[in-house]
């Protein structure tokens, strides 16, 4: 899906993309200086100028006058034929592919246009021929007529929105502006059960401007639309005559993952306008691929061989509990991920126990929950974003960054872990649960709690041991996901030292609960990670005075029917 940023959020998105040096290329009438433009929303800024030459009786081109892009990205696989030039540079170590081409039948054209793909993210990019040796800083961020209008509509008045989303894609119906306006028009219209005539208008305008863009604006755009038409209460015809398309448009060169996505829009659609059978079909091969890309996650998913823990200096029992706030969709937490992995396959239960929280930041995630946001109201301010990490109740330094940063990661959070572990005992915790079908019941006994009183609780948490959702920042496989907090996020006041506490939960009113918060979120069935296998059952003291988590014990649900 076409995401629709604001040129300033592209900015910051991109701060990280740069490049320089000399790379080489066919000969070209492309040569001379370009402006190297973002141009969703209605954005018209420039990020650098293109300079593409002929260097040594060979084209060459790279970028000059960065504006804010670090120098040491560098384009790669460069590809210039005809009107149409192609190449890559890293983004936090992911590739964005860049493809740029001219209208038919221009020798020397003044403009190119097409995308930049950023994982699932596609931002709509221009060239423009320019005499510029230099750009203005004021060049980053300027903005078009029609992306005036847009930012006007969506700050005016909320029930005139679908009239002036409307109005401007009359207005500027060759705009990317228009494109982003046709998107929110189309949600909104899909939210209200419109008539199909009003959904192919918005559709046919979208399709308009993503044709101008170049082939891969306009498969990305079939299927943005399909998956939002997907969402609808009552699914239209439309919705599969959208996701066939974007079926039709697949090719050997698209990934695995571009398969996965698209083959799910389509069980979606075939799914909700009765086509139960053909879904299925394509069920069994989304499996097979999915499977196939986890396998080939999970060989670099850790990228660095983990250094073992320090291990215990004394008698103690203490247990560390780590705590990861992260979302799927979210780019930077993927070191903190890769580095709350590693100490999950390092560190001994009787050590340290992990939980991992997903939030919907700084997009929807399918792992999220209503408990994983009470959890977070409960940390408060100390959450100011994704990555967030606690190790017993207490903030750590940030952990976040791309999958490069994760070994350096991984070496703080084990410190943390390591002097959490050789802190004195605050209490004795044992716990007993078992698993019989659907039913799950536990019993947690507390001994030797030095601090007592209504601020120290006694909680349950239930825990994923493998979950499997791909979000946009390419992290397949999450461990020790929270699924819900048994006996509720307040816990038990605990105003004795000594005491036993019991809790029982059914699965299948989990899943209800899940599927409803899901179905809220407008997240598809297909979309939803409900597997439940290989659950674990975690107690833990927190004194929620200062947050401090004083004891925790883990249980493995083996089911004993």
């Amino acid at each position: 899906m076409i995401r629709s940023f604001r040129i300033g959020f592209l900015a910051a998105l991109l701060a990280v993309i740069g490049a320089t040096g000399i790379i080489r290329a066919a000969d070209t009438p492309l040569a001379g200086n370009w402006k190297f433009k973002l141009v969703n929303g209605g954005g018209d800024g420039s990020v650098a100028l293109l300079q593409i030459e002929n260097k040594d009786g060979k084209p060459a081109a790279g970028f000059q006058s960065i504006l804010g892009l670090p120098p040491d990205a560098k384009p790669e696989d460069l590809k210039i034929e005809g009107n149409t030039i192609r190449f890559t540079f890293k983004v936090g170590g992911n590739p964005a592919i860049v493809t740029l081409s001219a209208a038919k039948g221009e020798e020397k054209p003044k403009t190119l246009r097409g995308t930049i793909e950023l994982g699932r993210t596609l931002i709509f990019t221009e060239l423009e021929r320019t005499d510029l040796k230099e750009l203005d800083r004021a060049e980053n961020s300027k903005r078009t007529p029609a992306g005036e209008a847009l930012q006007k509509v969506m700050t005016g008045p909320p029930g005139e929105r679908e009239a002036g989303l409307k109005e401007l894609i009359e207005k500027h119906a060759d705009s990317t502006a228009a494109y982003a306006a046709g998107e929110i028009l189309l949600g909104l219209r899909v939210k209200a059960g419109a008539k199909e005539d009003e959904l192919r208008a918005t559709t046919d305008a979208m399709l308009k401007v993503a044709k101008n863009y170049g082939p891969v604006a306009e498969k990305r755009a079939i299927l943005g639309v399909a998956q939002n038409l997907v969402r609808a209460e009552k699914v239209s015809p439309l919705a599969v005559e959208f996701a066939r398309k974007a079926e039709k448009g697949l090719t050997k060169e698209d990934s695995p993952a571009t398969s996965v996505m698209v083959l799910k829009t389509l069980a979606t659609a075939l799914n909700k306008t009765g086509k139960a059978d053909e879904a299925k079909v394509i069920a069994a091969t989304i499996a097979k691929l999915d499977a196939q890309l986890d396998e080939e996650f999970e060989k670099t998913a850790i990228p660095f061989k983990p250094e073992a823990p320090a291990g215990r200096k004394g008698k103690n029992t203490r247990v560390a509990v780590v705590e990861l706030f992260t979302g799927a969709q979210c780019p930077p937490c993927v070191s903190a991920d890769i580095a709350f992995d590693a100490a999950v396959k390092m560190y001994k239960p009787a050590d340290a126990l992990f939980l991992e929280y997903h939030l919907h930041i700084p997009g929807p995630d399918a792992l999220t929950n209503s408990d994983t946001e009470g959890r977070q109201k409960y940390y408060g301010s100390d959450i100011r974003g994704t990555p967030t990490a606690f190790v017993n109740g207490k903030v750590t330094e940030p952990l976040g960054g791309f999958k490069q940063h994760g070994e350096d990661r991984y070496g703080k959070l084990r410190k943390i872990i390591d002097d959490a572990v050789n802190a004195d005992d605050q209490a004795t915790l044992k716990l007993n649960a078992a698993r019989r079908g659907d039913k799950i019941e536990a019993e947690a006994n507390i001994a030797d709690l030095k601090k007592t009183g209504e601020k120290v609780r006694l909680r349950f948490v239930l825990v994923e041991d493998v979950a499997h959702y791909a979000g946009s920042n390419g992290q397949r496989l999450h461990h020790h996901v929270v699924r819900a907090l048994p006996g509720g996020l307040e816990g038990v006041q605990l105003k004795e030292a000594k005491g036993t506490h019991k809790v029982a939960m059914a699965l299948g009113d989990l899943k209800k609960d899940l599927n409803d918060y899901l179905g809220k979120h407008n997240f598809t069935e297909e979309d939803r990670p409900m597997e439940l296998k290989n659950l674990k059952l975690i107690a833990l003291i927190q004194d929620d005075e200062n947050k401090e988590i004083l004891q925790a014990a883990q249980v493995d649900l083996v089911d004993v029917r």
